[in-house]
This record gives C-alpha cells, sequence and structure tokens, in this order.
C-alpha cells in the first residue's frame, strides 16, 4: 500500500512548477534508486525531444497507486480522497501527453483535424473509470471539460516555454520558471479552482536590453492562456494560434498609433475614409495584445490605455461606444522607464497598473559570464531555426569560429539577436565581424556592463582588452588609456584565466 508520505509527495507533484528543481527533489524522494536523471533543470539542450525517463516510471507508479485506492473504494474502506483525485490528475494529464502534443503541432501547422473530440472521449472514459465510485467526488460535465482545458493548456505552457527558451544557466531556468508562474501563478490548485478565469485581467511586463527575448516570452504566455473546451460541441472555444497580436508600436508613426489600437470611425480625422478596428477590439477574449516599446506611447495615450486597464473598456477614435476588452495586455520595452517617469515622459499610475507581474530577461553576456558552456547550446538552438536540416553541423562550425576568433570578453551588445546574425554570417561566409566598441555610444556601453554587474577591476579589464584588440600592441593602448604598459598587461592577463 502507497504510504501516506508518498501520497503526499504525489500531490506536491502534481501541482509543483515543472521547471523549478522542487519538481526534481520530488521526483527523486518518490523514486529513490529508480530516478534514471540527474538533471535538476528541464530544458532543451539537457533532452531535445522534451522526454524524460523519470515520467514514464512516475506514471507507472501513479497506476499502481490508483488501483490500490479504487479497490478500497469500491470496498467501502477508507482512502484519502484528495490525494486520489491528484494522482488522478497527475496520471491522467501525463498519460494523454503525446496526443496532445500531437494537436499542438497539428494547430501549429494549420493541420485542424479533429482528432481533438476523439481524444476527449478517451480522456472520459479514463477519468470515468476512476471517479465514477463511492466515496469520490463526483464530476459534472462542466468539471470534466474544464479539466480538460486544463490539461491542454498545461502542455500548450510546456511546449512554447520548453520551446522558446533554451539554456541550462541559472538565469534561462529562473526565466522559465518565471512565465511559468505568470500563466499559472505560484499556486496551481488555487489556479485550477477559480484564478484561471480572471488570469488576462493581469497584464504583464516585460523588460530587458534589446534582443533578449521578450517578444518570445510574450509569445509563450499568450499561447499558453486558459481556452475553455465545449462539452456538447466536443471542441475549444478559439484556437490557440490565431490569439497572439503583436504589436511593435516604434514601427507606428507617433499619429497612427491611437488607431491602430483602438481603432477609428469613418470621418474622425482627416484620411479616415472608413470604420476600421483596432487590435484591441480584434483581440480574442482569451488572447492577448503584446505592445513592444511601451515607451514611445504620447501622453495622451497612456491615459486611454490606463482607462482600458483600469474599467477594460475603450472607445474607438470619433467614438463615444464603449467597447469591452476581455483579453490580456503585454508590454514590453528595454528602456529605463523609472527615468522616463522622472522625466515626466511616462506616467507613474500606468506604471503601476502594469508591474504587477514583471518579468525580466538576462542579457547574453551575463549568461555566459556564469555559464561559458551555454553559449554551444544558444547556438545550436538558432542552428535548428535557422538551418535544421545542417544542425548539428553549423552549430560546431559557429561554436569553433566564436571560440578561436573573438575576444572572450566580447560583451554581444546585440544579445540573442546579434548571435544569430553571427550564425547566419558564418554559414554564408565562414565568419562574423562583430561591432567595435566605438561603433555605439559609450553610456550604452557603460549600461551593458552595469547590467553584467562587473566589478571596476573587471570593467578595467575587459576595457584593456578590446582596446588592445584594437591598437594592435600593448605601447600604443596604454598611451591611449593613458596607463603604465605593465598596468595594461596585467589587466589583459587578468582576462585571460
Amino acid at each position: 500500500m502507497i504510504s501516506h508520505k508518498k501520497l503526499s509527495l504525489f500531490s506536491r507533484l502534481s501541482y509543483c512548477n515543472p521547471f523549478t528543481a522542487e519538481r526534481f527533489q520530488i521526483e527523486k524522494s518518490l523514486l529513490g534508486a529508480k530516478c534514471k536523471e540527474v538533471h535538476e533543470t528541464w530544458h532543451i539542450g539537457m533532452n531535445r525531444d522534451g522526454q524524460r525517463p523519470n515520467i514514464s516510471v512516475l506514471v507507472d507508479f501513479a497506476e499502481e497507486a490508483l488501483a490500490e485506492m479504487r479497490s478500497l473504494a469500491l470496498a467501502g474502506k477508507k482512502f484519502q480522497e484528495e490525494a486520489y483525485e491528484d494522482l488522478i490528475s497527475f496520471y491522467l494529464y501525463h498519460s494523454l501527453n503525446e496526443a496532445l502534443e500531437k494537436a499542438i503541432l497539428e494547430e501549429c501547422l494549420d493541420k485542424h483535424k479533429n482528432n481533438i473530440s476523439q481524444l476527449y472521449d478517451e480522456y472520459l472514459v479514463k477519468l470515468r473509470f476512476y471517479t465514477h465510485i463511492p466515496g469520490v467526488k463526483e464530476y459534472t460535465e462542466h468539471d470534466e471539460a474544464h479539466l480538460f482545458a486544463i490539461f491542454f493548456q498545461l502542455r500548450r505552457a510546456f511546449h512554447y516555454i520548453f520551446n522558446n527558451i533554451a539554456g541550462g544557466s541559472l538565469q534561462s531556468t529562473q526565466l522559465r520558471s518565471q512565465i511559468w508562474n505568470s500563466i499559472f501563478t505560484h499556486d496551481m490548485r488555487r489556479y485550477l479552482q477559480g484564478r484561471y478565469s480572471i488570469m488576462s485581467e493581469f497584464s504583464t511586463m516585460i523588460t530587458g536590453p534589446s534582443g533578449t527575448g521578450k517578444e518570445l516570452v510574450a509569445s509563450a504566455i499568450c499561447h499558453s492562456q486558459y481556452i475553455p473546451f465545449d462539452f456538447k460541441k466536443k471542441q475549444f472555444a478559439d484556437y490557440f494560434k490565431n490569439l497572439f497580436i503583436p504589436v511593435n508600436l516604434s514601427a507606428f508613426p507617433k499619429q497612427l498609433i491611437e488607431s491602430e489600437l483602438f481603432g477609428h470611425e469613418k470621418g474622425s480625422f482627416t484620411g479616415a475614409l472608413s470604420n476600421r478596428v483596432g487590435w484591441f477590439e480584434s483581440c480574442s477574449p482569451y488572447g492577448a495584445v503584446f505592445l513592444d516599446e511601451i515607451g514611445e506611447l504620447s501622453i495622451d495615450i497612456q491615459v486611454k490605455l490606463l482607462r482600458l486597464l483600469q474599467s477594460r473598456v475603450f472607445q474607438r477614435v470619433g467614438s463615444s461606444q464603449d467597447i469591452k476588452f476581455s483579453g490580456k495586455i503585454l508590454v514590453a520595452t528595454n528602456r529605463d522607464l523609472n527615468e522616463e517617469m522622472n522625466k515626466e515622459t511616462f506616467r507613474s499610475d500606468l506604471y503601476y497598473r502594469l508591474c504587477s507581474d514583471r518579468i525580466v530577461t538576462p542579457s547574453l553576456s551575463e549568461i555566459l559570464a556564469q555559464s561559458p558552456n551555454e553559449l554551444e547550446e544558444m547556438v545550436y538552438y538558432i542552428c535548428q531555426k535557422v538551418a535544421p536540416l545542417e544542425a548539428e553541423s553549423l552549430s560546431q562550425e559557429t561554436v569553433k569560429w566564436v571560440t578561436e576568433s573573438m575576444s572572450k570578453s566580447y560583451s554581444w551588445p546585440g544579445n540573442f539577436r546579434e548571435l544569430e546574425q553571427c550564425v547566419r554570417s558564418v554559414l554564408i561566409r565562414k565568419g562574423y565581424e562583430p561591432m567595435q566598441v566605438d561603433d555605439y555610444k559609450e553610456e550604452d556601453w557603460l549600461k551593458m556592463a552595469a547590467k553584467a554587474n562587473l566589478t571596476a577591476d573587471e570593467l578595467m579589464s575587459h576595457y584593456c582588452k578590446l582596446a588592445y584588440e584594437k591598437y594592435g600592441n600593448f605601447g600604443e593602448t596604454a598611451k591611449k588609456l593613458k596607463l603604465d604598459s605593465r598596468t595594461v598587461k596585467a589587466k589583459i592577463g587578468t582576462t585571460d584565466h
């Protein structure tokens, strides 16, 4: 008979964040000597197909425990009902995993096969086998459909977070965990019971340097929103692939941004020849509008956005009719919004309305400073997208070129976007010419150094190295930096270790 302690561990496992070390520790405690994995983080570089040997062992374990507890229930004996329900959820979700992943991939490829109906029928057979017995919570048709919708949401969230965020570094691990909590909150049990219905009311602010994947984070959150399942029609209320609306505010002239976001009525301004539906109006109740470069909004549009966030209604330009907004708002910026608020170019009330859920994307230099070996995984991840048929060979060629031809202290100012261009350049030209220090503003370079948490000594060492690469010898470098050549040699030597 499964012990009370192991039942408690299974309950924790059913509701914990899968991208945390806690998940692995629970698995280890449950499996003991049968634990087949040593990695404490779950990421695409560790296992590129997303499969883990511990899971199959745990599913078998859960199935055996369910059989024991079901027998007790049928015999009218006492058993832990809540733990039994948690075991059902764990077992059903993981037994459906492959079929759910297949459904996700089909929708991503616009192959809307009618497999969901069949999958739901199979799910109901298994669920009712374990629940239609004395002493077990009675599931209504709504409850059954809701649990199925949660399973599909869980799989989508895992799919997008696992595939969008590469790397096993501490920063990458924390980022995946933050995204998961942004979708489900820190308490999955409460999410399942009711929080799922209010999460679109919470906006998410994504900050970080340019090129660090803020849109990938936003995409993962949006594509993982809860979508109800209609048990009568046996279909979801919407297709998740169509729900993400990314809007790069810097791409529009300032005078057109309001119309793009809120829409306009015919004749409301010169050139408004017909009615226009804006991005907020076209957003599904289960979708999200992602406002990239939120700092580009003028004060008057910030006021209108604030009203939308507070009241969940807005008007088209030239109209007084309220339109309800039920979707989620995601925003991103690489600007220092504290500085913008001090300059009174960004409203503080809007900022505080946006910042309840905040995610910070790390720079590439921050990641490589702590985990230099991450370069290989990041490059391979990019190669899979740039040239999937030769990802392995191109990855090896790129890493070899970067290791042999570029300075270890190179700060990658363009972050992952620059690394992708490096991969493309190696593919085309067998090499990459990085931007020189004097090709960008000094204050930008200093800001990047500050974000990398460099000490003054480390900053001096990196700067001496970059200057030496530019001037070619110790004497000229020392002259330009107004330092003794012995100091330059010592600083450059420090960066080589």
